[in-house]
């Protein structure tokens, strides 16, 4: 039997991806994408398994579509569910002129595999997220950092910096000041970032549901001068960053690490049990996170990968179009 229903309650769902979360979706939505949400239920009307579907526009007035780090299976995967699953997004498909639907999933026969070097698009997720455990008490979470990252807390705690926790309407005061600092910042890595446009509409968002906060950390003496923003969304027991970002000044003052630590132990006041630093690499396919995953990686915790992608193909000539565009694409970026 087959239900669909928006994810309001994610709290319900296990350890829900946040690609999967109905707040990931209304981010979609500002990009123009749509999304859909399918619980499919078993004849005990119990959940077999569930997934948000996000459409994209395409070429030649077709679009394509993704199932970000789903499906989520309750129970294990089985070839039954697949076929029950490929049956009903064929039909989906046909209403909604897709040429291909992509998947995440352990090794299977019923779809087709994704080819590596099409891995790297502008809709799909990260590979793998960082989780850190925050039930343990906080001395022991520091412990667990390293050297450097301590060192780094320690001198920002020297300088006088401090951090507030911001909910609610409060955060669109900051919503100007984050999306400079958020531009310098990726201007000073060499790597570009969200449209003011688009983050400003997320920051909106972020502000209308009240578990979710902004933090913000600057020295005592000089209130007005933010040295360095997190965002967090916060979806049953994980928060999620979604964004951060500190200025050159934040960087020498240990700016950055020491809101994360300060973020940590909010958390844990509000009850919160993990922490989701989101994106790291986990190899060739996604390499251009490496940097950052070294960072996040400093802090202690486990790696939760994700599995490999799968197509389910629709119009198999502009599929291979869009094959060969992504491994010209592929090849130049080596080139380059």
């Amino acid at each position: 039997m087959l239900k669909i229903q928006p994810l309001k309650d994610d709290f319900k769902y296990q350890d829900i991806p946040y690609a999967q979360t109905s707040f990931f979706a209304k981010t979609q939505n500002i990009d123009n994408r749509k999304t859909y949400t399918f619980v499919f239920y078993n004849k005990n009307n119990n959940i077999n398994f569930y997934f948000l579907i996000v459409v994209l526009p395409f070429v030649f007035g077709k679009k394509i579509a993704h199932i970000p780090h789903g499906p989520i299976f309750l129970k294990n995967q089985t070839t039954k569910d697949l076929k029950e699953i490929s049956s009903f997004l064929k039909v989906f498909a046909k209403q909604n002129n897709l040429v291909f639907i992509r998947l995440e999933l352990e090794k299977n026969n019923i779809f087709f595999k994704t080819p590596l070097f099409a891995y790297h698009t502008s809709f799909s997720q990260p590979r793998a997220e960082m989780i850190l455990d925050i039930s343990p008490n906080i001395e022991n979470i520091y412990n667990n950092f390293k050297k450097d990252i301590r060192r780094n807390i320690k001198k920002a705690q020297k300088n006088n910096l401090k951090t507030d926790f911001i909910f609610g309407k409060n955060i669109l005061k900051e919503k100007e000041n984050f999306i400079a600092i958020n531009k310098e910042n990726m201007k000073s890595h060499n790597k570009t970032t969200h449209t003011d446009k688009y983050l400003s509409h997320y920051i909106t968002l972020l502000s209308k549901t009240k578990n979710n906060f902004l933090a913000k950390t600057y020295n005592i003496e000089n209130p007005k001068n933010i040295l360095s923003y997190n965002l967090f969304v916060v979806s049953g027991n994980t928060a999620f960053c979604p964004y951060g970002a500190s200025t050159k000044e934040g960087k020498k003052n240990g700016a950055y690490p020491f809101t994360k630590y300060q973020s940590i132990i909010k958390m844990k006041e509000l009850n919160l049990t993990k922490f989701n630093w989101g994106g790291i690499s986990t190899g060739k396919q996604d390499s251009h996170l490496q940097g950052i995953t070294d960072f996040k990686l400093r802090f202690g915790g486990n790696k939760k990968k994700y599995n490999d992608f799968y197509d389910l193909v629709l119009n198999w000539p502009v599929y291979v179009l869009y094959l060969t565009r992504a491994w010209l694409k592929e090849k130049l970026t080596h080139f380059m």
